[in-house]
């Protein structure tokens, strides 16, 4: 649901897209974050595989009721959106396959432990910044 809007429509996420030479678009964060837990519930996990026609439908469906309406166009949205996830590698495009279908992916371990290495050691830096 959507938060406080004194809040929520200040708080932006800046939306990549897989495209070279595009730029980016920033929606508000509650918008960004029910899109995208929409999106990845309908989206199946390889090897399955969704239609790209079939997601604003299905990702409309999945929105909590009070969201869909204060959202605009949820076509536009879920387009946004994917577009960011595939950059994230949270879903991929299957590859050679027209028309368009999508899956989500799974991350390797090894890049999960990179982060969360990369992640632990940038809040041991900032902490021992704030103890000097």
């Amino acid at each position: 649901m959507r938060p406080d809007a004194s809040i929520a429509d200040h708080e932006r996420i800046t939306c990549q897209t897989p495209s070279p030479g595009k730029q980016p678009t920033r929606i508000p964060r509650w918008k960004y974050e029910a899109v995208r837990a929409a999106l990845l519930r309908v989206t199946p996990p390889a090897p399955d595989s969704v239609p790209f026609s079939d997601l604003p439908a299905l990702v409309a469906r999945e929105l909590d009721e009070g969201v869909a309406p204060q959202l605009g166009s949820v076509t536009w949205h879920v387009v946004t959106v994917k577009l960011h996830l595939e950059v994230l590698g949270e879903i991929e495009r299957l590859p050679g396959v027209r028309p368009q279908r999508l899956r989500r992916r799974g991350r390797p371990e090894a890049q999960q432990s990179r982060r969360v290495t990369r992640g632990k050691r940038a809040a041991q830096e900032a902490l021992k910044g704030e103890t000097s």
